[in-house]
């Protein structure tokens, strides 16, 4: 069994790439409590993403283990921002329904990295993000809509897309 956690609630800063944001002192406090939910887990496995990251620690607190970073959990690389949320979420929409959008990582691509990443991997809290998650699922936009800042999902090989 894996559970795939979302990172927790961040601080939104157009100006900065999406890749750099950290979470809000809520945020924090949301990921402990998803640590101590799941505890015990034996293994963190997180995107390098600082949100991701500092989700993934507070999880790992509650167990007393170890944070592990994979670089291939990360979100769908994008060149840049887009202008607000509005314009993200119809961006989204048409990634997830195989539309190619400028400046984002090729979704076959994307998908592959995030499946490679589950290789050798059971038994672990893999924090990651939105997107990506919803790409490897297979879900549409509407379940990625529905996806909570944090939110865990529990997945096993069986259930592989």
């Amino acid at each position: 069994m894996l559970w795939f956690v979302r990172h927790a609630a961040v601080d939104l800063d157009l100006e900065r790439p999406a890749s750099t944001w950290q979470l809000t002192e809520d945020g924090r406090a949301e990921a402990a409590a998803i640590g101590a939910r799941l505890a015990p887990v034996r293994w963190v496995i997180s995107s390098p993403e600082p949100k991701a990251v500092g989700t993934a620690e507070a999880i790992a607190a509650g167990s007393m283990v170890s944070v592990e970073l994979d670089p291939r959990l990360r979100e769908v690389r994008r060149e840049a921002n887009l202008p607000d949320y509005a314009a993200h979420r119809v961006a989204v929409r048409r990634y997830l329904e195989g539309e190619t959008i400028d400046g984002w990582e090729p979704a076959a691509a994307a998908r592959m990295r995030f499946t490679q990443a589950l290789d050798n991997v059971d038994d672990a809290v893999l924090v990651t993000h939105a997107t990506i998650l919803s790409l490897f699922l297979g879900y549409t936009f509407g379940q990625w809509g529905r996806i909570a800042l944090p939110d865990v999902i529990e997945w096993s090989r069986d259930q592989e897309p």
